[in-house]
């Protein structure tokens, strides 16, 4: 699927991010999930974090997906994610809000949600990522913005009896106001 954002890694530089806040951002390379450098999110109150640049290509009316990699240092952080849409000259139309996604305290955590683009008239959305719960720092990498990636556990595994395999598909988060909303599933082995 293609990634709508084009600064998803931070091996280079920050391009594309700016801090929420009271926050800062730093590239570091003491924790990174792919490449060789992540993001350093320093956190000085609740609701510090980062927001990307608008990312082009958007239509109203369709549901993105918006997933990330963080690491949490000092503990769990329950997040807060949201997204702005605008038409295409930049003017704003709307936003929206959802949380909590929980990331993990030293190990490197998926986090994936739905979002609707709800505005006919939406050509841009930008999106934030905010610590929601605390004033732990954490590093973030591989944020992908796109398309809705959907893949079974017949399209991973396609010869085997994922009834007998031991998976298991368990709410990571839900939180739903209508059908278009947002929903997290994580498939998980036990």
């Amino acid at each position: 699927m293609a990634n709508l954002n084009p600064y998803s890694s931070f091996a280079t530089d920050l391009t594309g991010w700016s801090p929420t806040n009271t926050g800062a951002l730093a590239r570091s390379t003491a924790q990174f999930k792919d490449d060789t450098a992540s993001c350093l999110v320093t956190v000085n109150a609740i609701d510090d974090g980062l927001i990307s640049d608008y990312f082009h290509g958007c239509a109203g009316s369709t549901v993105y997906q918006l997933s990330f990699w963080v690491y949490c240092l000092t503990g769990n952080i329950d997040f807060t994610v949201g997204k702005n849409e605008a038409d295409q000259p930049g003017g704003y139309l709307t936003n929206d809000q959802e949380g909590p996604l929980t990331g993990i305290l030293n190990t490197w955590t998926e986090l994936k949600i739905l979002m609707a683009a709800t505005d006919p008239a939406c050509e841009q959305i930008q999106v934030y990522i905010q610590n929601g719960s605390s004033t732990n720092d954490f590093y973030i990498d591989k944020i992908y913005f796109g398309p809705e990636i959907t893949v079974t556990l017949d399209d991973c595994l396609p010869d085997a009896d994922v009834t007998t395999t031991g998976w298991t598909t368990t709410p990571l988060f839900s939180k739903i106001n209508d059908a278009s909303d947002a929903t997290v599933i994580q498939a998980t082995a036990v």
